[in-house]
């Protein structure tokens, strides 16, 4: 069982016991450490970016999710035009180890994982499943994904608006 009550001093963690974000900085600041341990040439090294999870008389692990920021663009405002989603699919998810060995943990873990696409201003996503390996996107709004992700592990990304054309 978990002791939410006991706490090491000096730890960043709200109630629930989730790490409080401690810094203002956008600092990648384990660049070096993955630019090192990838020079290595030694088996798979990848850098997940979220796991998801439940706390009730233990953890439970969700979801996994790989995220990727869209930044502003001054013609595709809203939404990336479908030769975007080609071109994630094909040079991040298709033929990414990284990627394959997260779908493989997801299975071994009985949970679902994502790629996730979101604009810099959090009103948009879209959700690709990682281990279908298909080149399907679905969108969600800010509350619709809230929804999705409260949703794990039987979250269902046909909830979302499959987009058009990929």
């Amino acid at each position: 069982m978990i002791d939410r009550g006991r706490q090491e001093a000096g730890s960043k963690v709200d109630a629930a016991g989730n790490k409080v974000m401690q810094l203002s900085s956008s600092e990648d600041r384990d660049y070096e450490y993955r630019k090192m341990r990838l020079s290595w040439g030694y088996g798979v090294a990848i850098n997940l970016d979220q796991v998801e999870a439940v706390v009730d008389d233990s953890f439970r692990v969700v979801g996994l999710l790989e995220l990727s920021r869209r930044d502003p663009h001054p013609v595709h405002v809203l939404r990336p035009p479908t030769s975007y989603f080609h071109q994630i699919y094909d040079r991040q998810i298709h033929n990414n180890t990284a990627l394959k060995l997260i779908a493989g943990m997801a299975r071994q873990l009985g949970c679902p994982a994502y790629y996730v696409l979101y604009n810099y201003d959090l009103k948009w996503f879209c959700v690709q499943d990682i281990i279908a390996g298909k080149n399907e996107w679905y969108a969600f709004s800010g509350e619709g994904y809230k929804r999705l992700i409260m949703s794990l592990p039987h979250a269902n990304i046909l909830s979302g608006k499959r987009v058009a054309g990929v």
